[in-house]
């Protein structure tokens, strides 16, 4: 991380890195913003799960920069999604 940047990497098809590469944002009528995505810190790491891209709808491989704010936004609503309501966090599931 670099002045509060978190740089990823993410694999997909070339319809969707083509439209994000133009339009400098995900969309388009390939991409799908209920498809779940992995996403990777290292990029070498990244290679290796899409199979050095070449793995099907895995050929293009993006670096995204997402500002720390943004990241841990994702991440607690993430977090408290999945564990309110359980027995280690009691909420309004409990």
């Amino acid at each position: 991380m670099r002045n509060n940047i978190l740089l990823v990497y993410q694999a997909f098809n070339p319809a969707i890195a083509a439209y994000a590469a133009e339009h400098r944002r995900f969309g388009g009528p390939a991409y799908s913003f209920n498809r779940m995505s992995w996403i990777k810190p290292n990029f070498l790491w990244m290679m290796y799960r899409a199979g050095r891209a070449a793995k099907p709808s895995q050929e293009r491989i993006l670096a995204i920069e997402y500002s720390r704010m943004f990241a841990s936004h994702i991440y607690y609503q993430n977090y408290s999604n999945r564990h309110v309501g359980t027995r280690k966090h009691p909420g309004k599931y409990s």
